[in-house]
């Protein structure tokens, strides 16, 4: 199943920023479903609420009395300013029970929402639970390869990109946790890619487009990349890993 997410801006681009958006995208999860939050820094801040979850803004489900503690499971963080939090629910929630998502301590615009579309006002994140639990995890086939590349700037920003094929298939949303690694410093970096759709086809993006963030990648130098396949229930595809060697394009110019 693919679910697409645009999930936020980098801050050197004059785009919006420290707004919180969701993946999946979808409003209805399996029981042991995980969320995952994603942020990003304000041109003129060194720090985000999501690294606090918990400590200073506690982040939990609910549905009318009952509250269920959101869990933080992992946290990634980029120098492009992205904040990723992979949290879990503390106990199952209620099967058909609809559960709003909160993060007390936070204005209106930095809590998880969505918007209504037919008042155009804001709304807290709802989702209703399945009876059905995901135990299995993304079937990946192949290796995946790199099917092009994409460098140009554009009004938001500049883009630099590798394509790569996206070969997992799974009854789950799918996140992939992704290292690159610069052949030439030696300097790792890992995030979560979310599939993306380019002329009717699942891809992987590595690099950095427009408003979204992702990997700093230096014009034309050589890097290798390694994809973890992990589906929104938390299970791990058991198929093929192994580094892989590209180089990024030329880095766009104004």
């Amino acid at each position: 199943m693919l679910s697409l997410l645009f999930i936020g801006f980098p801050a050197e681009a004059d785009c919006a920023c420290d707004q919180v958006s969701i993946y999946p995208n979808s409003d209805t999860l399996k029981r042991n479903s995980l969320i995952v939050l994603v942020s990003t820094f304000c041109p003129d801040k060194t720090d985000n609420f999501l690294l606090h979850l918990n400590r200073r803004f506690p982040v939990y489900l609910q549905a009318d009395e009952e509250r269920i503690k959101l869990v933080v499971q992992q946290t990634f963080r980029s120098t492009l300013n992205v904040i990723q939090v992979v949290l879990k629910p503390e106990r199952l929630p209620a099967a058909g029970k609809s559960y709003t998502i909160h993060i007390d301590g936070v204005g209106r615009f930095q809590s998880p929402h969505r918007m209504n579309l037919k008042n155009a006002d804001l709304e807290p994140a709802a989702f209703t639970f399945t009876a059905e639990q995901d135990l299995q995890g993304p079937s990946v086939l192949t290796v995946p390869t790199q099917i092009g590349t994409y460098s140009r700037y554009e009004a938001c920003g500049p883009s630099s990109l590798v394509l790569f094929t996206y070969p997992a298939r799974d009854k789950s949303s799918v996140f992939v946790k992704t290292t690159v690694r610069s052949l030439k410093t030696g300097k790792e970096e890992t995030i979560l890619l979310f599939p993306r759709e380019r002329d009717g086809l699942a891809v992987l993006e590595v690099g950095y487009y427009r408003c979204d963030v992702g990997f700093p990648l230096k014009g034309e130098e050589d890097y290798q990349v390694r994809f973890v396949f992990q589906d929104i229930c938390g299970n791990f595809s058991s198929g093929p890993d192994r580094g892989i060697r590209f180089r990024s394009p030329k880095t766009p110019e104004y």
